[in-house]
């Protein structure tokens, strides 16, 4: 495993009402991810998007809007939130 996917799958991510410390990797385990994306991780998902993503605040400055191109490109979602969504729901 590499180092930008091991920072990938540990960063929190802010979910309204969950409380704690949720990680992307927690919300999204790879046969979530697979069934979903083209990727077989979330640490490849993000990974594979070009994007520098090696802390939190890395993940956090991509523009929305280029992010949820990527996420509509490369899943069954037309926009993160969507698909954080249905990763919270799962």
């Amino acid at each position: 495993m590499g180092e930008a996917e091991t920072s990938a799958e540990t960063l929190d991510v802010e979910i309204g009402g969950l409380g704690g410390e949720v990680t992307l990797a927690d919300l999204f385990p790879p046969t979530w991810v697979e069934s979903y994306s083209d990727a077989t991780s979330i640490g490849d998902f993000v990974d594979n998007s070009g994007f520098d993503v090696s802390d939190q605040e890395s993940f956090e400055s991509i523009p929305t809007h280029k992010w949820d191109r990527y996420v509509d490109a490369h899943s069954e979602f037309d926009d993160w939130q969507s698909m954080l969504s249905a990763a919270v729901e799962r």
